[in-house]
């Protein structure tokens, strides 16, 4: 079987290796910059508030 994308992964993630000498601290400092170096692609969402607790208070009173 052909596994394009496996192959593409392999290929890519050997020419990150050969970049920085095939030293994993230089690989994952590098890994690291550039995480930091990007910017949010958007805010977070807010959680939704649910009316859940208040129909099972109503239910259950003491």
């Amino acid at each position: 079987m052909n596994h394009t994308i496996i192959q593409e992964v392999r290929s890519t993630r050997e020419a990150i290796a050969a970049k920085f000498d095939f030293d994993l601290h230089r690989i994952f400092a590098d890994a690291v910059a550039r995480q930091a170096a990007q910017k949010p692609n958007k805010q977070q969402p807010k959680p939704r508030k649910s009316g859940a607790s208040k129909s099972v208070s109503r239910i259950f009173k003491p």
